[in-house]
């Protein structure tokens, strides 16, 4: 599944020296997150609330939401970067692999080009990556170019 996600927020007038990684962020995956995402998105499909459902669509317990999972990139911008202006910023990613409930999973990153390109990806605690795709930050947008 390929997830395209833009956002334009506020132009910024400087490129600031960007870092190697963005700051990570971990998340213990646990039903009440994923009730308070259900509700939130109102998402209830049933392979995020009952595990008997989950099992019968070939999981092995009630999953995650993917854009639950995503969310922490967004997150992880945001401890990264102290943007007085935030440039616009694009996501592309791939959800490869599902989040279980109790499943810890963390940000990871490294950054491609001296043009705000990076890799991201979130994995889980054995390292496995539920998502992974490309994240560029737009300088070249700023003051309406």
């Amino acid at each position: 599944m390929q997830c395209n996600a833009s956002y334009m927020l506020v132009k910024m007038n400087t490129i600031p020296k960007l870092p190697q990684t963005l700051t990570p962020v971990r998340m213990v995956i646990s039903t009440e997150e994923i009730t308070a995402y259900a509700s939130i998105s109102d998402d209830f499909n049933p392979i995020h609330m009952d595990v008997e459902a989950a099992q019968d669509a070939g999981f092995k317990d009630i999953i995650a939401h993917g854009t639950l999972a995503l969310n922490l990139i967004w997150e992880s911008i945001e401890r990264t970067f102290d943007f007085a202006q935030q440039p616009e910023i694009t996501v592309d990613v791939r959800f490869k692999a599902p989040v279980y409930r109790g499943q810890t999973v963390e940000t990871g990153s490294v950054h491609l080009s001296k043009m705000g390109n990076y890799e991201v990806w979130i994995s889980d605690q054995d390292g496995m990556r539920a998502i992974e795709g490309t994240l560029q930050i737009h300088f070249d947008t700023v003051n309406g170019e």
